[in-house]
């Protein structure tokens, strides 16, 4: 009976450290508006997984009443810029309704947008995300842009 606590209590404690030195599955990284690069949200991310897939997700936050939010345009429209580890770059639009709301309050709107889900890269290695809001002059009260990289077997 001892010898069973005992192995149990080593298996659990070894798991425990496994546990710790495992790659995080989710990773979070969040640009202020303030914070910007050349008005671009820049933002790394580690694909050098060569068995992975990763699921990129969009979040932000729009401080302002109802009034504001209503008389704002339709669509946030966003262009995204990936640079490769190689340095080969790839570029499109990714419009997000501006109705597309996770969670609302008299005085915010919180976003939790699906952009990439079940990527898998072209290139393995650190890539670069630089995000341009086109038309965030029209969006005041925007708090900055986060991205969530979940990784995935």
């Amino acid at each position: 009976m001892k010898i069973r606590a005992a192995v149990t209590l080593c298996l659990s404690v070894l798991l425990m450290f496994t546990a710790g030195c495992s790659r995080p599955a989710v990773h979070e990284d969040f640009r202020k508006a303030a914070d910007r690069e050349n008005g671009k949200y820049c933002f790394t991310i580690a694909m050098t997984d060569t068995a992975g897939r990763y699921d990129l997700h969009l979040y932000s936050k729009i401080d302002c009443r109802p009034s504001v939010f209503e008389a704002m345009p339709d669509t946030i429209r966003m262009n995204m810029m990936f640079t490769a580890p190689s340095g080969q770059r790839y570029s499109e639009e990714f419009p997000v309704p501006k109705q597309s709301v996770s969670r609302e309050t008299d005085f915010s709107r919180e976003y939790e947008i699906p952009y990439r889900l079940g990527l898998v890269p072209a290139e393995k290695g650190i890539w670069r995300l630089d995000i341009t809001i086109e038309n965030e002059n029209m969006f005041p009260g925007l708090r900055g842009l986060g991205l969530r990289t979940a990784w995935k077997e």
